[in-house]
């Protein structure tokens, strides 16, 4: 459903709406302060594993933004609650930042996306395949298939073998 909404606020809204469907104790929601707009998300599970879970959530989030729903301009930062759990903070955010394409900033006091706020009302353009990642350091490979040029993923799971 969210994948389907006609603008990023609109799916961001449906995500608020429906997120007991992924934790009944996940809390998200908007600050809007006119230029950005950040949508924050707040988990228990965060004080636990040190903002792992945040980490991946928002990362996942970032590429379904850009390579589904189209939004590739939407976003103006990512920011984090927690501290890094490497020593070399302004390296971890600088890795962050490269394979995010915003800046990346840890001990926030909140996890959450920050977009530009007029990009959140500009109707999506769904796409139907995703493009392939863009980062030179990923592990996947994407090529063709023998039916007709879907790409795929070569990467798999030790159980589809």
């Amino acid at each position: 459903a969210v994948a389907l909404a006609p603008t990023l606020r609109t799916a961001l809204r449906t995500f608020e709406r429906f997120r007991f469907l992924i934790s009944d104790q996940l809390h998200a929601g908007f600050v809007d302060d006119g230029v950005t707009t950040r949508f924050e998300v707040l988990h228990p599970v965060d004080v636990v594993d040190q903002g792992a879970a945040s980490e991946m959530a928002l990362m996942i989030a970032t590429r379904v933004i850009r390579a589904v729903m189209g939004a590739e301009d939407a976003l103006a930062a990512v920011r984090f609650a927690h501290r890094p759990r490497h020593p070399d903070e302004e390296r971890i955010a600088r890795q962050f930042s490269d394979a995010l394409g915003v800046p990346v900033t840890f001990g926030q006091g909140f996890n959450g996306l920050v977009f530009h706020t007029d990009s959140l009302d500009v109707p999506l353009q769904l796409r139907t395949s995703l493009p392939p990642p863009s980062s030179a350091s990923s592990t996947r490979s994407w090529r063709s298939t023998p039916s007709g040029g879907q790409r795929r993923c070569a990467m798999r799971s030790k159980r589809a073998r």
